[in-house]
């Protein structure tokens, strides 16, 4: 009796923990939000939107036997609201661009083949504004020596927001029939300047969301450099509201169970 008691109580107490945590990952808010095209905090041009679509381009080599660490950006091209394009928000209406870096491990098949799946272990980026509009993208490319994709003119240029991803929230893919794919969660924070673009909500979302997807073609692996580019990924990034847990929660709560697994074995022997 003393035995089933015992798995009953730790049934109820890991179920419990799990659904808490649940509850966490699911939590969210319409992804509504307001930007001003002045950066003026809702007194000039307002674009009432839910997501925001762009183009982009990628770098990564190898740096250990399973992993790939590189970097890349996002060129954002219009807002969407419910998957309609807003007038007024092209790349040279707003200016906006991320700027990004990223490690992937090989999760199955060969690294850098088509077939490929991997986990993205870390990714952090930036969103600025091209204040002057003169930047230049340059897409990668891994043929002979290999060119990075990379952001030119960008010494007048102002930060919006940053973040970094959320633990065990990111993947990537390479198919020469489907393309090249990333999907991320991150958490999300704009800068003071930031405020007076993404005005409303305020404060604004914590968790950005973004998928990105290239053609079969648009991805290329240089066993010779090492080098993997990818180029033409089009996506969208959105946003919403989400307790996000920290890395040391997720440990303790990691610990709690392996604890209480411990605990019903040790009695049981007893």
């Amino acid at each position: 009796m003393k035995e089933a008691s015992l798995r009953k109580h730790l049934a109820t107490v890991v179920t419990g923990a799990v659904l808490s945590f649940g509850v966490v990952a699911q939590a969210s808010a319409a992804p509504y939000f307001s930007y001003d095209v002045d950066g003026l905090g809702g007194a000039g041009s307002v674009v009432t939107a839910n997501s925001v679509s762009g183009t982009s381009s990628d770098h990564l080599y190898i740096s250990g036997p399973d992993t790939f660490t590189g970097g890349g950006w996002v060129q954002f091209t219009s807002f969407g609201y419910d998957s309609v394009a807003v007038p007024g928000t092209a790349y040279s209406d707003i200016g906006l661009y991320t700027q990004f870096s990223l490690t992937v491990k090989l999760t199955s098949g060969v690294l850098g083949q088509s077939g490929s799946l991997y986990d993205i272990t870390s990714f952090t980026f930036g969103v600025f504004q091209d204040v002057n509009g003169n930047n230049a993208f340059q897409q990668a490319n891994s043929a002979g020596v290999g060119s990075a994709a990379l952001v030119s003119n960008t010494a007048d240029d102002v930060a919006l927001g940053y973040g970094s991803l959320i633990l065990g929230s990111g993947t990537a893919g390479l198919s020469t029939t489907f393309g090249a794919f990333i999907n991320v969660q991150t958490d999300f924070a704009l800068t003071a300047l930031g405020e007076s673009y993404f005005f409303d909500p305020s404060p604004f979302y914590n968790i950005a969301l973004a998928g990105f997807n290239s053609t079969g073609g648009a991805w290329n692996f240089n066993p010779v450099t090492g080098m993997l580019a990818i180029g033409n990924a089009v996506g969208i990034v959105d946003f919403e509201n989400r307790p996000v847990p920290e890395p040391a929660s997720l440990s303790l709560l990691g610990i709690a169970l392996v604890g209480m697994g411990v605990a019903a074995r040790r009695r049981k022997l007893a």
